[in-house]
């Protein structure tokens, strides 16, 4: 049973939704965070494809979630990598995180987030430069606005700050400066000492 606090599983049903089996062979005993599931994404075009970014790395599957390969290491630029989007033709893989999870920016206040984005299924990634993130905000929040011929990548921090790209990545556009701290649970407090947020869902 899921009780507040614990960390979101990874669960799959072939039934509807009438029983539910755990998929959880991508953990290790030793994991920092076990089963620490931040989200879950599926390839449109190949839905057994999925991806699922956790509290210490990030994974695919190519099994529909039996078997997981880790594509993160030790070495890898985010220690705590969170959101995840795809574009639209599927040639892009976008990815946010921290260089350190969140307790060890609540003590030092830098984050040092970002954006990577992949064009070869999450193996290979390049930093998204030019967005001008604060050194104590969080990217906490990331969405892609399709529309023919295109699309928008937006992003949110914890101190409220809204940017946005509409060439994947290469170039940011600032857009908002005045949102509360959009954060998830109680990450907002982290950077910015306050309890005013965007909660997300």
């Amino acid at each position: 049973m899921h009780k507040p606090g614990d960390s979101p599983r990874q669960l799959l049903t072939q039934d509807g939704g009438a029983s539910w089996r755990e998929l959880n062979s991508y953990s290790r005993p030793d994991d920092k965070f076990p089963c620490d599931v931040h989200q879950v994404l599926l390839l449109p075009s190949t839905p057994e494809t999925v991806f699922m970014s956790t509290g210490v790395g990030l994974y695919k599957s190519v099994d529909a979630g039996e078997t997981w390969e880790r594509l993160t290491g030790a070495d890898f630029r985010f220690a705590y990598p969170d959101h995840l989007a795809l574009s639209p033709d599927e040639r892009s893989l976008f990815m946010v995180g921290a260089k350190n999870e969140p307790g060890e920016w609540r003590r030092t206040h830098i984050a040092e987030s970002g954006v990577v984005r992949s064009r070869d299924g999450g193996h290979d990634w390049t930093l998204c430069r030019g967005l001008d993130i604060s050194p104590g905000a969080n990217i906490e929040a990331m969405t892609i606005a399709a529309y023919p011929g295109g699309y928008t990548l937006f992003v949110g921090d914890t101190e409220g700050m809204v940017n946005a790209s509409d060439d994947g990545g290469d170039n940011w556009v600032f857009v908002a400066d005045v949102l509360a701290s959009v954060s998830k649970g109680d990450h907002a407090k982290a950077p910015r000492g306050s309890t005013r947020y965007v909660a997300l869902v």
